[in-house]
């Protein structure tokens, strides 16, 4: 099974509180044997995930970036599966949030 791991990971952020699930999603799938493809926006997380297991393979792209991450996905080919983890939080009332904070 070909599964690509989408998790979200602030490149200045260095708190390993963001990328837990995102992580251990990763991990387990390519454990249970899938070939694990992990996106993620943080170079230096995907170097330790792909030190920690070997065979995952890492693609660092900001996830904000839609041609960016299309041409990053495309790259990869077809996928048997799809953990979309990736997310982010927005402190706005829900009346005036404006355009580009919704599309994140």
């Amino acid at each position: 099974m070909k599964c690509l791991v989408l998790w979200w990971a602030w490149a200045g952020d260095n708190s390993y509180s963001w990328i837990g699930i995102g992580r251990a999603l990763s991990i387990r799938l390519h454990q249970q044997g899938a070939l694990v493809y992990g996106l993620c926006m943080n170079q230096e997380w995907l170097n330790t995930l792909g030190t920690e297991c070997p065979g995952i393979q890492t693609l660092c792209v900001n996830l904000e970036d839609w041609d960016a991450t299309r041409k990053a996905v495309a790259s990869i080919g077809p996928m048997d599966s799809l953990v979309n983890n990736a997310g982010t939080g927005i402190e706005e009332n829900f009346m005036q949030t404006k355009p580009e904070s919704f599309d994140k």
